[in-house]
């Protein structure tokens, strides 16, 4: 009858250690999906002609503009230039939307809310103005829109999907060129870090998005704030901004409703958080301790 084998004494195959590990790996890959991550830092560059967003910070929202034009109604009697220009502070009120669109001759701006609150103006001279009903557009002309700060400071999209070919020669609000790259926070400490192949290009005519919706009240389907500004170009709007968001929706050319979406994964946190790669790297050194151990023990074991 064979010897049986004491519970306490391994097989020379060292299974207990593979068995050991694999657990030890799901546990802490189980362990790193159930912790909170911070949302990584997002980086957006685009060249545009169409920018819109709702307004989240009214203090960071405001515009500057000089000898510009407009179309709505202003309640400010005796204020307004006889033509009808317009130089000083323009400030959207919170929650409205604000629409940059970008033509050769220069940037009209559009403030529009259904609600009450539209926006106010304020003149260099310190007198301040109202502007009311459901919509306001503001017109920079020529060389004085080149200088223009357009700030954005909420829920925002970028151009618009040209999928159907039109008679006019306008511009449509195209996205000419552009591109997304991710930085990660690492899971202590909140530090910025960089992510190995984390930046995309943005297609040509697509609209890139912060979600589904970025005038809806619900947070979810709102998206994440972006927060930067645009300025005119040769073809466009320049626009550098950044947002705190696991996703940003991209929709192509062509497609009806149909989003691609750019995420940030549980495997590149676990591979590229500094933090968590010490711990990885601990792990990986374990088991291949794990490993000459059990070999050691099964050739002690086998010569006693």
């Amino acid at each position: 009858m064979a010897a049986t084998r004491p519970w306490w004494r391994p097989r020379k195959s060292g299974g207990w250690a593979i068995v050991l590990s694999v657990a030890v790996t799901s546990v802490f890959v189980v362990g790193v999906s159930l912790i909170p991550m911070p949302a990584p830092y997002v980086f957006i560059e685009l060249n545009a002609e169409l920018v819109r967003y709702r307004v989240a910070r009214q203090a960071l929202a405001g515009i500057t503009v000089t000898d510009a034009t407009y179309v709505g109604e202003i309640d400010c009697p005796g204020t307004v230039a006889a033509d009808g220009r317009l130089s000083g502070l323009l400030a959207p009120a919170a929650g409205t939307a604000v629409d940059y669109r970008w033509t050769p001759k220069g940037v009209a701006i559009t403030v529009s809310n259904p609600g009450e609150g539209l926006a106010s103006f304020t003149f260099p001279d310190g007198a301040a103005c109202n502007f009311t009903g459901a919509t306001v557009t503001i017109a920079q002309h020529g060389a004085t829109a080149r200088g223009l700060h357009l700030p954005i400071a909420g829920r925002a999209q970028a151009g618009s999907e040209n999928s159907v070919a039109t008679a006019s020669t306008a511009p449509q609000g195209t996205i000419h060129a552009g591109k997304v790259t991710v930085f990660g926070r690492t899971l202590m400490g909140h530090e910025l870090y960089p992510v190995t192949g984390a930046t995309y290009p943005v297609p040509a005519g697509s609209r890139l998005a912060s979600g589904v919706d970025f005038l809806s009240a619900d947070a979810e389907e709102g998206g994440a704030a972006w927060y930067g500004s645009a300025r005119p170009g040769e073809r466009g709007l320049l626009v550098s901004a950044t947002t705190d968001t696991t996703r940003l929706l991209l929709y192509r050319p062509g497609l009806d409703d149909q989003t691609e979406t750019f995420s940030f994964g549980l495997l590149t946190r676990i591979f590229n958080d500094p933090g968590l790669g010490l711990l990885t790297l601990f792990l990986g050194t374990f088991f291949l301790l794990a490993g000459a151990v059990t070999a050691w023990m099964s050739q002690w074991s086998t010569a006693r």
